[in-house]
């Protein structure tokens, strides 16, 4: 998009498509900045979002499949009630934003960046958060059997009524 000849033309015109689309599929989207955008309900296959910038974006209730947003910057997106399989959020920035009562299963966190995330109430079964930065991380009340935490920095995160005793921490953690 920076060698475009118009590139705040084909900005609007990728957001007019998103917007309309029911689907998203097979789409190269690497480096986009949206902001402001509601995408709730969509279904989001195959697409590549790495090095994103997401700001106040909603996904509620959107199904994703196979979605590359390694090294985004996430930063009050809301993605209540989404369904994420297979997805890359590796080297992820995530800033204030709620990922609650979703099903995040087989989706890759490690190295992320998430202060002042919310996955309350979700299913994260055989996610990785590995190496990640978890600050004022919500994980209360969620399904955390084989979900990796190895060498992840857990500060303030809230792992109330979560079965931690089926998920994966390094020898020195304790989840609290």
């Amino acid at each position: 998009m920076p060698h475009h000849p118009d590139p705040t033309a084909y900005l609007e015109q990728i957001r007019g498509y998103l917007s309309e689309s029911q689907e998203l599929a097979d789409l190269n989207l690497a480096g986009l900045e949206l902001a402001d955008l509601d995408l709730s309900g969509k279904r989001i296959l195959r697409c590549n979002l790495s090095h994103a910038y997401l700001s106040d974006v909603r996904f509620d209730e959107a199904q994703f499949r196979l979605v590359f947003l390694d090294f985004a910057r996430l930063e009050r997106c809301s993605f209540r009630g989404v369904n994420m399989r297979f997805c890359v959020l590796a080297g992820a920035v995530i800033r204030g934003s709620d990922v609650s009562g979703s099903d995040l299963v087989r989706c890759n966190f490690n190295g992320a960046d998430c202060t002042d995330a919310r996955f309350n109430e979700s299913d994260l079964y055989t996610s990785r958060f590995v190496n990640a930065c978890l600050v004022n991380a919500g994980f209360r009340d969620c399904n955390l059997k084989q979900v990796r935490f190895e060498y992840a920095r857990l500060e303030g995160a809230d792992f109330r009524y979560s079965n931690t005793e089926d998920a994966f921490f390094s020898p020195e953690q304790e989840p609290l």
